[in-house]
């Protein structure tokens, strides 16, 4: 049941799963249809869901249905070796490993066991509070200004003005920034005021990999905040769920 794609494809598929964990251990699943990533961070404050159809031109999965976990960093440590070229993946089996093929590289891993992996949560959200929606860019550069102040960083959803505002304060010398985005900088907004305070530990590497001008989703399920991004092709969508301050996404 091999997977062929090109090499910027694939390293795009295993991006979130290599910012979101130090051990970047990933759940991968494949099916007809599509090819899904999953993991949570080791401190539960965020959690990344990536799925790519199959139909995407860059890719071909012939008929397969099968579900493993991998550390998927040794993966991508690998693609930087290899040439740019096509590249194939033998997905595992209960009797084989993982093998990917590329020029005259061939790189073979062993799957984690899955039962001493972190578990996936499979709860659907409720409907949300409040959304809105702006570009990327945005929401990236108050991530990064939140950086320098602290740990956290405030997201306030005003749908009677139509505001979005992104904030953070440095609770040991009272800095502070604020970027309020006025109406001609939202593409949608809907719904109650809502506020949520997140943790943006780990979302410092995964902006970084997300071009600045895609729009994203902003949905309030308090105490979670869900960011959707479709990424890089038509009918791919990278969604994370971001826990409240202090809070954890299980």
């Amino acid at each position: 049941m091999p997977v062929r794609t090109d090499l910027r494809t694939l390293k795009q598929i295993l991006q979130p799963g290599v910012t979101v964990r130090s051990d970047s251990e990933s759940r991968i699943d494949v099916t007809h249809d599509k090819i899904r990533l999953q993991a949570v961070s080791e401190d539960k404050t965020v959690s990344v869901d990536y799925t790519l159809p199959t139909s995407c031109p860059t890719l071909s999965v012939d008929d397969a249905d099968t579900s493993f976990w991998i550390p998927v960093e040794r993966v991508n440590r690998m693609l930087r070796a290899s040439p740019d070229s096509p590249v194939t993946l033998k997905l595992p089996t209960e009797t084989s490993k993982f093998l990917l093929e590329s020029g005259c590289l061939s790189y073979r891993l062993s799957p984690l066991n899955s039962r001493f992996t972190h578990r996936i949560s499979e709860d659907t959200p409720n409907e949300p509070q409040g959304e809105g929606s702006i570009r990327h860019g945005v929401f990236a550069r108050a991530v990064r200004a939140a950086d320098l102040l602290g740990e956290d960083m405030k997201v306030q959803l005003l749908p009677s003005r139509s505001i979005i505002k992104l904030s953070a304060t440095n609770n040991y010398n009272d800095d502070a920034f604020s970027y309020s985005l006025p109406a001609s900088q939202i593409n949608r907004i809907s719904g109650s005021a809502s506020t949520l305070t997140i943790s943006i530990d780990r979302l410092r590497d995964i902006v970084k990999a997300i071009p600045r001008a895609a729009r994203v989703s902003l949905k309030f399920h308090p105490p979670h905040l869900t960011y959707r991004v479709k990424y890089p092709v038509t009918g791919a969508n990278l969604t994370m769920r971001i826990a409240n301050r202090r809070g954890t996404v299980q």
